[in-house]
């Protein structure tokens, strides 16, 4: 804090209001100098500057007051403290929307990720007006990112973003958008360890990160006996494992055990689909810490019924509502996974009823048929089972590519199984 009666605000402010073409080097240079020495003297300058091009619409200077204002924002752009200096630099302004904030960025031509990283800034902002302006203008400007992508986004900005995604669950939507988006904007995301949290099925084996923490709350309010067993819940499909059929309790209810995995992404959609398949049976024993779980971590109210299979419908119920706008061809393509396994009819059966409930469309076929899986295991359970199934359950008549009729022969089957050549080169 700037010492009671310090010549800095005035030093600056009539540097500033003094700046011309015939100086601006000069002046830049000096306030440059000025500002360098603490948080303080960026405050000042930026306010200044603020000050200067609101007010002064007739100033014959006004544009390189808008140079410097440019220049200033753009080196704050890259520091840590953007947003304590921005928001008190903004607190005496007459008025902060989000019609400002974009006329601001238009005037100074700031490009797409400077005008998002200005809107993240002022999301964090203690004064709940410019925190609403601040978050409104974020989203609206990550909207635009996701339409027309700006490739290579630097992956500090990317995660910052994911950030500001997570922090409302009123941006789910626009959260899976620009999740879709990613590999336009930073081809490589996803091999970063700072994006383990948020793309958590590309490196399951980072043991170090599976407790990333979505949820903040006290581990001393956690039994030990949960404790044990979030050891072993290294993502939100093993934890749903872990807790049990109660997880189906209601939709609401499994929308919160859901989100404690963060982004719910496609992948982890195959991976729930595949674990409650493969283990509609035989969850019994782990019934009993269901309850303390989720009243301490969800703050629900307790369950006191206990399931004896998991209710598919509410699963899925639960999972459209998280992410509406799920690629189910991308959810099959994702059961490629070490584990994925459907032991018997029923198993495969249950998987087909929830993608039914999931998803409006035909099987995507060619996600099993059109090449061998890493896990060939997993992938010739599911075609075993789909070649034997009845047609209500499971049929090949949609295929691509099928033989013709007069090459029929006796290859006839219920569910078209054999007139599949995507089938048949796959087996």
């Amino acid at each position: 804090m700037l010492p009671c009666g310090s010549p800095l605000p005035a030093q600056i402010g009539l540097q500033v209001s003094n700046l011309s073409k015939d100086n601006y080097k000069s002046v830049a240079e000096e306030l440059y100098e000025l500002s360098s020495d603490g948080p303080d003297g960026s405050i000042i300058l930026l306010r200044n500057c603020l000050e200067q091009v609101n007010l002064a619409e007739n100033d014959q200077n006004l544009q390189v007051k808008f140079d410097l204002l440019t220049l200033v924002i753009r080196n704050l752009i890259h520091q840590p403290n953007l947003g304590t200096i921005l928001c008190e630099a903004l607190r005496f302004l007459p008025s902060v929307s989000e019609e400002f904030l974009a006329n601001l960025c238009r005037a100074l031509k700031l490009s797409l990720p400077e005008q998002i990283a200005l809107g993240l800034a002022l999301a964090d902002a203690e004064d709940y007006s410019q925190r609403q302006q601040g978050l409104a203008f974020f989203e609206t400007k990550v909207k635009e990112l996701c339409e027309d992508p700006v490739p290579d986004l630097s992956e500090d900005l990317v995660e910052r973003i994911l950030w500001g995604l997570y922090s409302s669950e009123a941006l789910l939507k626009l959260r899976s958008s620009f999740l879709r988006s990613l590999p336009a904007l930073q081809p490589f995301a996803v091999d970063s360890l700072t994006m383990i949290p948020f793309f958590k099925d590309v490196n399951k084996e980072v043991n170090t990160l599976r407790e990333f923490d979505y949820v903040t709350i006290s581990e001393s309010l956690l039994s030990d006996t949960i404790l044990m067993d979030m050891e072993h819940a290294t993502d939100v499909v093993s934890l749903l494992e872990e807790l049990g059929f109660d997880c189906t309790h209601s939709v609401e209810h499994c929308k919160e055990i859901l989100s404690q995995g963060g982004p719910l992404l496609e992948g982890d959609v195959a991976r729930i689909l595949g674990t409650v398949a493969r283990t509609a049976k035989g969850l019994e024993e782990v019934q009993n810490i269901h309850g303390p779980f989720y009243n301490t971590l969800c703050n629900g109210e307790a369950i006191t019924s206990k399931l004896s299979s998991w209710h598919v419908d509410i699963l899925l119920g639960a999972i459209n509502q998280l992410n509406p706008s799920l690629n189910w061809s991308l959810i099959v393509s994702s059961l490629d996974y070490e584990g994925f396994f459907l032991p018997d009819e029923n198993a495969f059966t249950l998987f087909m009823t929830m993608y039914k409930l999931g998803c409006e469309d035909p099987f995507p076929i060619d996600a099993i048929c059109s090449h061998v899986w890493k896990n060939d295991e997993g992938q010739l359970s599911f075609l075993r089972h789909a070649i034997s199934a009845a047609p209500e359950v499971f049929s090949f008549a949609h295929s691509t590519r099928k033989l013709m009729e007069t090459e029929e022969g006796n290859l006839k089957s219920p569910n078209h199984a054999w007139l599949s050549l995507d089938l048949l080169e796959i087996l």
